[in-house]
């Protein structure tokens, strides 16, 4: 928590008396926003903004007489990860300790000393024993934030192998690492940033590891900015900003963690110089004499030290930038200019052409639209690129051309994410499940598109492909422990649920039969519908299976009774259709061989439900009458500890059209033995019917010890885990390619078929700095 309290407004009454003459505004605004407990989140703003005595007068200014941002857009995060602690660093900035990771652990790099922040040296990653992907999963308001990441991997873990990994946003993938990383990228890291907008409540930004690779991060920043801001209203929400170039023009880099220099936004400004075109024309740089106006408006906040400077052509050539981008993605494009050259002081006397890419977007006079030093901003959309370089000319008219920024984003469209129930319902089982980190059940359940689902998750588009549904999940031989959610109603989409752990005798693959074994001797007559849950089959796999199941009658134990199946199989699918005709597909998956408890939820069974595995585990209760459906074709719940009343709908369901394996000479006694128990099976259950049971036994296990045998082998020798994971990394990458520019911007949706670029240097636009 950081705190922000009435003593240090005296303290910074008194460091600003300077500057601000002990202006009394300025105190009973920050006294009010105290009051008012504005200023005592965790990440607020003013913390960051207000505790440096070194601040310059403008930020004060804002908050008191333009204070509606820190009011409207207050939250905050700078987080150390891997830190331990909270820190400030050299501007004033508070870092908290590391937090909102789904897993993952702290490292420290090689050479700290290099480094002069401590949110530098420390940073988080992600083995492969946690898992494909994790998270950072970050409580925030609705609304649009800026994210800024620094990755550094300095040899920390003594393997000389940076690693492969992607990133994503919302479920976006957004920025791609491949190894190995320019030498320079490597030792002192780089810089990302991005404008997106959260609607959820939490952002979620994931790493999904390439091959074994560990992915890393060693600071995160999340900002609230203006909803508004850059032309969101034609962009709309649905769209990422990916930074490839906020440069300023006559300046060094400065801004948030570079400098003292305040951006509202916490976006950092790159000198231009070396972007400027070898055919550009000669410049000279020139500085604002006076205070230049309309800075720091809303919607973009744009701060008022990117108009101080400029650079002028100084002959009459056009003055040109070379930008670096991917050709698959439009990108939007903001210009900055202010008249700041007093030699120009009325309109006419400076106009130039913008031209992008051979296409002349506008004609620019500056004076004309606003005067002498005074902000002036212009955008544009730049789409259908065939080029890695966008080329921006400004070409003179009349004068030469001035500039004191320019701004380049690459605007990629959100992914489809899974439909928000669904997102709810597979959190559920993740915790009633106990699903390990291992299996990397972290972030959007299938979102991004590019990236496996979560581990034994299938997922689909839905039907006008808005949004992505669980399809299937298969999660045999986890070893989970748990029981499954209530949530588990909201995956209306399922198709495929299995848990099968037992694989029987292809002798038995097409009959059914009952092996009662008594718990303690019993006189009673046994009604059927109370007690008997049993194994019917019907045509091949259509049939019902449920065993080792405790039964009471009337409340109190009576017999145990173990069923044998006709054929276990290790992977079963199914259809739901839910609602008046309307098809659903839903897939539950493979819940075999674990240590599921508790009892079966309610919300298991749809109307239209067909298949149901869940054998194996340690499912308590009774069976719930919503698993009745005249739809169901197959039910697995052996190896359980059931007990209660079966619904009469669920034993029915393999009484109509079994089939029996009739090619096997040796199982036609068995076959009659079942007609003649078929018979006995209308309402009540009798001793005849046990006898009959009892000698039907004694059948299958002459069967079962001759195909025993056969069986070990299948279970030691075929069957054997395939969710093993191979830990080894592969053979170190040793060649590393150099280049400078430690600010890292273009990386967004760098695909696999660019890694072959790396040798020409994957990361192309870093800076040194």
């Amino acid at each position: 928590m950081i705190h922000f309290t009435k003593s240090d407004i005296t303290r910074f009454n008194g460091e600003l008396s300077s500057n601000l003459g002990r202006d009394n505004r300025l105190v009973d605004r920050l006294n009010l926003l105290v009051v008012n407990g504005l200023v005592n989140r965790p990440g607020n703003r003013l913390v960051d903004r207000l505790v440096s005595p070194t601040v310059t007068n403008s930020v004060f200014m804002k908050l008191v007489f333009c204070p509606q941002f820190d009011e409207l857009f207050d939250t905050v995060y700078h987080i150390d990860c891997g830190g331990s602690t909270d820190s400030t660093d050299n501007f004033n900035t508070t870092w908290l300790s590391d937090r909102f990771f789904t897993s993952g652990s702290s490292g420290l790099v090689s050479e700290p000393l290099r480094f002069r922040s401590l949110q530098e040296k420390t940073l988080r990653f992600f083995p492969i024993s946690s898992g494909k992907k994790n998270c950072y999963i970050v409580p925030l308001p609705t609304g649009r934030f800026y994210i800024r990441t620094f990755t550094v991997y300095d040899n920390y873990d003594g393997k000389s192998h940076s690693p492969s990994f992607d990133l994503s946003v919302e479920g976006t993938l957004v920025f791609s690492w491949r190894s190995p990383w320019p030498e320079q990228v490597s030792r002192i890291g780089a810089y990302s940033d991005l404008f997106a907008f959260v609607s959820d409540g939490e952002a979620d930004i994931c790493f999904y590891s390439i091959a074994t690779d560990s992915p890393i991060i060693a600071s995160l920043e999340l900002i609230q900015i203006d909803p508004a801001s850059y032309d969101s209203a034609s962009i709309g929400n649905g769209s990422v900003l990916v930074n490839y170039g906020r440069l300023s023009s006559g300046s060094e880099q400065w801004g948030p963690g570079f400098s003292n220099d305040v951006d509202l936004f916490g976006r950092t400004w790159q000198s231009d110089a070396e972007f400027r075109s070898p055919n550009s024309v000669e410049v000279k740089a020139v500085s604002a004499i006076k205070n230049v106006v309309n800075t720091d408006q809303s919607p973009n906040y744009f701060p008022v030290k990117l108009y101080q400077t400029a650079l002028m052509g100084t002959g009459n050539g056009a003055l040109e930038y070379e930008l670096p981008v991917d050709a698959k993605l439009d990108y939007l494009l903001w210009f900055h200019f202010a008249e700041i050259d007093v030699s120009v002081n009325r309109q006419g006397q400076r106009v130039f052409d913008v031209v992008v890419n051979g296409e002349n977007m506008s004609r620019v006079d500056i004076f004309k639209q606003v005067g002498s030093f005074a902000a002036y901003d212009w955008y544009c959309t730049v789409k259908n690129l065939s080029s890695t370089i966008l080329s921006v000319k400004l070409v003179p008219v009349v004068g030469v051309p001035i500039i004191c920024g320019l701004e380049n984003y690459a605007i990629v469209p959100a992914d489809l994410s899974t439909v928000p129930d669904q997102v709810v319902a597979m959190s559920a089982l993740k915790e009633s499940l106990r699903v390990p980190d291992r299996m990397g059940w972290n972030g959007d359940p299938c979102a991004p598109t590019n990236w496996d689902a979560w581990e034994g998750v299938t997922c689909h588009p839905n039907k006008d492909e808005t949004a992505l549904v669980i399809f299937q999940i298969d999660l045999g031989s986890q070893g989970l422990k748990g029981y499954i959610s209530d949530q588990i109603g909201l995956l209306t989409n399922l198709v495929s649920l299995v848990s099968v752990a037992v694989f029987f005798l292809k002798a038995l693959q097409s009959y059914f039969w009952l092996s009662p074994v008594l718990s303690e001797p019993s006189t009673e007559s046994i009604s059927l519908g109370q007690m008997l849950p049993f194994v019917l089959v019907a045509h091949n796999l259509t049939h019902v299976s449920v065993h080792n199941i405790l039964f009471r009658n009337h409340g109190q134990p009576t017999n145990r009774f173990t069923l044998i199946s006709g054929k276990m199989v290790s992977s079963v699918s199914l259809q739901l259709f839910h609602g008046e005709g309307l098809v659903k597909k839903v897939a539950f998956g493979n819940l075999s061989s674990n240590s599921l408890g508790s009892s079966l939820p309610s919300g298991l069974g749809l109307n239209s439900l067909k298949k149901l595995d869940l054998s194996n585990n340690r499912f308590t209760g009774s069976i719930p009458d919503s698993l009745v459906s005249s739809n169901l074709q197959l039910v697995i719940l052996n190896d359980n500890s059931l007990e209660g009343q079966v619904p009469e709908g669920l034993y029915s369901i393999g009484v109509h059209g079994g089939a029996i394996d009739s090619g096997k000479a040796w199982l036609i006694s068995m076959q009659n033995a079942i007609s003649e128990m078929l018979k006995c099976f209308p309402r009540n259950f009798d001793r005849k019917c046990v006898s009959l049971a009892i000698k039907a036994c004694v059948v299958y296990l002459l069967c079962q010890n001759v195909h025993y045998s056969g069986e070990v082998i299948y279970m030691c020798c075929i069957r054997r885990g395939h969710h093993d994971y191979d830990f080894a990394l592969p053979q170190e990458l040793m060649a590393l390619s150099a280049k400078r520019n430690r600010y890292h911007r273009q990386k967004s949706l760098m695909t696999l078929e660019m890694e072959s670029q790396h040798a020409k240097g994957f990361i192309s636009n870093l800076n040194s700095n």
